[in-house]
């Protein structure tokens, strides 16, 4: 394999580009912003944000999340 072989520096443009696409997956990570749960209660309110953190922690399925399902 050409890459493999010592002495290889790789492509020029390679390090550039492996630098553009980090930044941009970080703005895309800082624009999502908070955490699961506050996003959940921003798309869905808090009272169903919590019902479904708390049953996802849950071993048992929570009755009440059934029912408002």
């Amino acid at each position: 394999m050409e890459i493999a072989a010592p002495g290889h520096t790789g492509d020029a443009r390679g390090a550039p580009r492996l630098l553009e696409h980090c930044a941009a997956v970080e703005r895309l990570l800082q624009a999502e912003g908070g955490t699961a749960r506050a996003r959940l209660e921003n798309e869905l309110g808090g009272h169903l944000a919590g019902l479904l953190c708390r049953a996802l922690v849950q071993r048992q399925p929570s009755r009440a999340l059934i029912l408002a399902l």
